[in-house]
């Protein structure tokens, strides 16, 4: 799978996909020769990114042509796509916006409060990230945590508690991010945001069955894996429909988890919740 964008200096992003690099340049080459006729317009050739998958096959083509650049990391639509599927970037991309929003706050007079009021107006600043940037992340309880400890980890900066005598500096930050997560769970940890979020999005997806992304999730989805590790679970004893060889890689690496194997796992985690 390959994804091609480019840039319109008036904020016009057009984007494409195809099974091979050439497919996704061709669409978006097309929507330049249609831009050029009708209005006398290009792309210039600083605008054009495509991102292949990790250990895709680039043709010479392509490496040595200066009109696209290829890369390991897409920004699309404020996100950050990685060519393995990883969330890694899009985990840093969101950080660096929450870090943003903290030192910018960090002079108004809620961040000289209690911590319950620091805690409140952090979330106010960061909700709309977290809640943007986690919808397209698969689910997992490890990246739950690492939101929630990221969230404690940014009250435990702005605190005012003072190390107390004989206290060792361990026992110190302890005691502070203590105080910190305890004050995150009684006003909202931002798991339970995304949680919620993910519940909502679930509920509208299955409403609105002809949705691309509905489509999109059914295509080459769970079953359609289990179909391929039926069709090898005959070389090997211990394979079968749930693990097993796909043949469905380019090399062998770190298999990222599948958006629908996310929300599964979710529905196992949070039975109560309506999906």
């Amino acid at each position: 799978m390959t994804v091609s964008q480019w840039h319109w200096r008036h904020g016009l992003n057009l984007f494409a996909a195809s099974e091979s690099l050439e497919g996704a340049a061709e669409i978006l080459d097309d929507a330049e020769n249609e831009l050029r006729t009708q209005w006398k317009l290009k792309i210039n050739d600083d605008s054009r990114e495509l991102l292949v998958a990790k250990n895709g096959n680039i043709p010479n083509s392509f490496q040595e042509n200066t009109r696209w650049k290829l890369k390991s990391n897409m920004k699309t639509l404020g996100h950050m796509i990685s060519n393995d599927g990883s969330i890694e970037p899009g985990w840093d991309r969101a950080k660096s916006s929450i870090w943003k929003g903290w030192w910018g706050n960090l002079s108004k007079k809620q961040f000289r409060g209690a911590v319950d009021q620091k805690v409140m107006l952090l979330t106010r600043t960061a909700s709309g990230i977290v809640s943007y940037h986690c919808l397209l992340w698969p689910w997992s309880a490890s990246t739950a945590k690492r939101i929630d400890n990221f969230q404690a980890y940014l009250v435990t900066k702005c605190l005012d508690t003072e190390p107390t005598p004989n206290e060792s500096n361990r026992v110190y930050w302890q005691r502070r991010t203590l105080i910190a997560s305890n004050a995150c769970r009684r006003k909202g940890l931002w798991s339970k945001l995304w949680s919620k979020r993910l519940a909502s999005w679930s509920q509208h997806l299955q409403r609105h069955q002809e949705c691309w992304i509905t489509r999109l999730l059914k295509t080459r989805n769970l079953n359609w894996l289990a179909q391929r590790r039926r069709q090898f679970a005959h070389l090997n004893s211990k394979w079968n429909e749930f693990r097993g060889r796909t043949d469905t890689r380019m090399a062998a690496e770190k298999v990222q988890k599948r958006w629908q194997q996310g929300w599964k796992d979710w529905r196992t985690e949070h039975p109560n919740m309506p999906a």
